[in-house]
């Protein structure tokens, strides 16, 4: 016989046996305290209490604390335990030992206590059958024997008192017959204190009331009283009725079509294993929500946006039957799952020295998630975070102390890891129809916005030249007074260039709640600012960070919101939940998640991002530098965005025509650009510069002109250098005639010779030559025709080529007018000067012969004479063929 068949044998002989039945006791003193020890929150009776009201229908709860201060005032500060997690706060306390509560008296006006509520009430582990509940484990109402020794609840005319006979616990119910009629339709729950506890600190009580009504289906108002008076209350009012999300084909949104399966540019929304499926395309709802903050008189309110879904579920039998054994009552037929994000932030804005102000904005500020420390509610808050700045509520199944997820269990981390799945789709539907629904608001306001930005913009550069010529004028050289961003997002650019890549390697989402969001701004940053000590020539100037000085439009700042509730952290205490709403998240749409850019909403992986001054040019798709400084984190590791490359620089100036001011910044743009970015290569230069289009201004301003001629850059080749082409005294560079192929003179002075002498622009510009101007101007009209109308300008040329002979060594000198000779020997280009009326002003070198064998009169170019033919017949020599060479000696 096996030990198997033993033990088999002895079960059926006690089973057979009669006689020798015990009742197994229960020490339910230390039952309890051992249930409360797995309470980590120390707010935890009031977080049943209130979870107990929503669940009996009520829309108001109040709160009564009795102290032994009671009527009195000067209330000083102590240090206590926080309400919501073990560490120090501030509490109400005069001295110490005094401003003890010695009760607390909870009433909700929901449902009266029926007999089976009596009956749950008395029995200990009997959770609420209903599956709509919350409840599960039916222990949440001990939590009162945290504070209390022998509680006493009184619904209706009814009253139920608990009271200890050793370590047993038991219960006496009788009627009030007196109890005043305006009560009768509040439920009170009266716990006198069983040990001394000091006055909790109303502020950090009324962050823990805010985040209790983040989810609540039905209670809308939380009143505390402090001895009789009104302290606190917080009020929750819906402000909009609740409006169908449409995401299916029929909307205006061509980015995908409405399917319950993963099909090629649909949506899923289905979890993995299909427990849980969007019941149709009018499943998901939105509503804005106002919650406002009384404390002693003072008010704050901050808006929000909620977004629920209901879906159905297709468990099996066999699953039903485990999670029945283990929670005691079937999961539901279908589940409610919503999401908060915050919708304003009106109380950041706000700046205030009165500590009270303060104190109620704090209260108001702790409705809005956090950046990362979006909360996980199964009724109430729990303990788990989202990663993101999004709070989620559906039923999961806690662990026994509600403070998490249970994801232990087998069966239950089943169910609880495909409803967080499914809750990662509804997110991502979630931003997809709000980024939507912004975009087309934003689209409608585009020109009143361009007008506005063109405005400022105009104003920006005229301060900047202001503030440029002050500074030439102080003998200073301040590029850095100008309107720009501020210094962190032009630091964190520079710095994380090549950071962000590594990010962005990553082709799937899956891996982005594990990414340690840092730097992630509290507060949006509204317009560029004017910085008078930051953007300078270390890093980049305006030309590398352009001015954008309009402020955020009401669409912006509400996607930056949007935005920011993604902006991803790891997830705390347990990582797995961000990873797993990050799968749903992704496996919902198989394309990048949308951006906002300054031509609309799209999709992330069509955007780009401002990257070293090129959105200067390319401003299609391109988001802007103030809006991805206040969402870093969503554009590159949720929406995946790349930044703007020359590739997208070139395409988009092979489209345009570029105005005269936009050409001259390319150019210096272009410089700058080369010192951040060195490894350029002179392919990626020339393939650039030959894609670029120009007009040029008309130089008489109120002179019209319907079609102005375009120019193509590649047929610029050449500057002039001063120091290459030297005029003689008295005369300009600027007012010679030049070859076609030159740089225009007015481009030529505005981006100046010291840009244009850069090494970057060796592939796009060199110096003219002087042997090439010669050329050039040898065949030019004013050295050619002889027409007087060319006078100024011959004389001019002269002069030049004079000041070029005496600059050069005396072994150049020969070579250089042996040069000029050879191409103006032939041309009507020395000037002359007649007593009898004469069609020309000018003469061939070889019809004339100089007064003088030097040629002093170059620095100062007079006229040459005719030969009279008088002298000619008098057997008088006239000069040889003339030549610069000889008579420069």
């Amino acid at each position: 016989m096996t030990s198997n068949d033993y033990y088999a044998n002895i079960k059926n002989a006690v089973d057979l046996a009669s006689g020798g039945e015990e009742r197994v006791e229960v020490n339910q003193r230390a039952l309890i305290d051992k249930i409360l020890a797995r309470y980590a929150s120390a707010g935890a009776v009031y977080r049943e209490l209130l979870q107990n009201s929503n669940d009996a229908e009520a829309t108001t709860a109040e709160i009564y604390f009795t102290t032994n201060r009671e009527g009195k005032k000067n209330v000083d500060f102590v240090k206590t335990e926080s309400l919501d997690k073990k560490i120090p706060s501030t509490v109400h306390l005069k001295n110490a030992g005094k401003d003890i509560v010695s009760n607390v008296t909870y009433r909700n006006n929901g449902l009266l206590f029926r007999s089976q509520d009596w009956s749950r009430l008395k029995k200990i582990a009997e959770g609420n059958p209903d599956e709509s509940k919350i409840g599960a484990f039916g222990v949440g109402a001990y939590t009162m024997f945290s504070i209390c020794e022998e509680p006493m609840v009184l619904s209706g005319n009814a009253a139920l008192a608990f009271f200890w006979k050793g370590d047993a616990l038991w219960t006496k119910t009788i009627k009030t017959a007196d109890r005043p009629k305006e009560d009768q339709a509040w439920t009170s729950f009266v716990l006198p204190s069983r040990d001394p506890y000091l006055m909790p600190d109303l502020v950090d009580f009324g962050e823990f009331l805010c985040a209790s009504l983040t989810f609540t289906k039905c209670l809308r108002e939380i009143r505390v009283y402090v001895n009789r008076e009104r302290r606190l209350s917080i009020v929750k009012t819906p402000l909009t009725e609740p409006t169908v999300v449409n995401i299916g084909s029929k909307t205006s949104s061509n980015w995908f079509s409405w399917t319950a399966s993963n099909s090629k540019g649909g949506v899923t929304t289905v979890s993995p294993n299909g427990l849980f499926a969007l019941r149709d395309d009018q499943s998901l709802e939105e509503k804005l929500y106002h919650i406002q903050v009384e404390l002693d008189g003072n008010v704050a309110g901050v808006t929000a946006r909620y977004l629920s879904a209901v879906a159905r579920t297709n468990i099996p039998a066999e699953m039903i039957h485990r999670m029945e054994r283990v929670t005691k009552k079937k999961p539901p037929s279908k589940v409610d799952v919503q999401i908060f994000l915050s919708h304003d932030q009106t109380i950041d804005g706000d700046d205030t020295k009165l500590r009270k102000d303060r104190d109620v904005r704090r209260i108001a500020k702790s409705f809005s998630p956090r950046v990362g420390e979006g909360r996980i509610f199964i009724g109430f808050r729990t303990s788990q975070t989202t990663g993101l700045a999004a709070h989620l509520a559906a039923p999961f199944v806690p662990t026994v102390e509600r403070e998490s997820i249970d994801l232990q269990d087998q069966t239950l981390r089943m169910f609880n890891s495909e409803l967080l799945d499914f809750a990662g789709i509804m997110m991502r539907l979630t931003i997809e129809h709000s980024m939507m629904a912004l975009g087309i608001d934003y689209e409608k306001g585009a020109s009143a916005r361009r007008e506005v930005e063109m405005k400022l913009m105009r104003e920006a550069q005229k301060i900047q030249i202001e503030n440029n010529r002050k500074n030439e004028k102080d003998g200073e050289t301040n590029h850095g007074q100008i309107l720009s961003l501020n210094d962190s997002f032009v630091n964190d650019d520079l710095a994380s260039s090549s950071g962000t890549s590594q990010v962005r390697t990553t082709k799937s989402l899956f891996g982005f709640a594990k990414f340690m969001a840092k730097g992630v701004r509290k507060t949006i940053k509204k317009v560029v600012t004017n910085v008078s000590d930051f953007v300078d020539e270390a890093v980049g100037g305006e030309l590398i960070h352009p001015l954008d000085p309009r402020p955020l439009s009401t669409e912006e700042h509400q996607c930056i919101l949007l935005m920011q509730s993604f902006c991803p952290q790891q997830s705390t205490p347990d990582p797995l939940v961000g990873t797993i709403l990050a799968q749903g998240f992704s496996r919902c749409i198989d394309r990048a998640p949308p951006v906002l850019t300054r031509s609309g909403v799209v999709p992330g992986d069509q955007a780009r991002l401002p990257n070293k001054g090129m959105e200067a040019f390319v401003e299609d798709d391109v988001v802007r530098s103030i809006i991805y400084q206040n969402a870093e984190e969503y554009h590159d590791v949720i929406a995946q965005c790349e930044k703007l490359t020359l590739d997208d620089l070139t395409l988009k100036l092979s489209k345009d025509v570029l105005e005269e001011s936009k050409l001259i910044r390319l150019i210096k743009w272009w410089v700058k650009f080369n010192k951040f970015q060195p490894c350029t290569t002179t392919v990626q230069s020339s393939r650039l510069k030959d894609k670029v289009r120009f007009m040029l201004e008309n130089e008489n301003k109120y002179e019209k002109s319907d079609v102005l001629p375009v120019y193509w850059l590649k047929d610029f080749l050449f500057y002039v250098d001063k120091d290459i082409i030297r005029c003689g005294n008295g005369h300009n560079i600027e007012d010679l005639p030049m070859p076609d192929c030159v740089l225009p003179r007015r481009i030529q002075g505005e981006v100046t010779g010291r840009i244009l002498s850069d090494k970057s622009l060796n592939a796009w510009f060199t110096p003219l030559p002087v042997e090439l101007w010669i050329d050039f101007i040898s065949q030019h009209p004013c050295m050619t025709s002889g027409e007087p109308e060319y006078e100024e300008v011959r004389l001019r040329v002269l002069s030049t080529l004079c000041n070029e002979y005496r600059n050069r060594t005396s072994n150049h000198q020969k070579l250089f007018g042996n040069s000029c000779q050879k191409v103006l020997k032939d041309k009507r280009c020395i000037p002359i000067d007649s007593s009898e009326p004469m069609r020309y002003s000018a003469d061939l070198p070889s019809n004339l012969y100089l007064c003088s064998a030097e040629l002093k009169m170059f620095a100062n170019v007079g006229n040459f004479r005719k030969v009279s033919t008088s002298l000619q017949l008098a057997g008088t020599t006239p000069s040889p063929s003339w030549s610069i060479s000889n008579q420069l000696h």
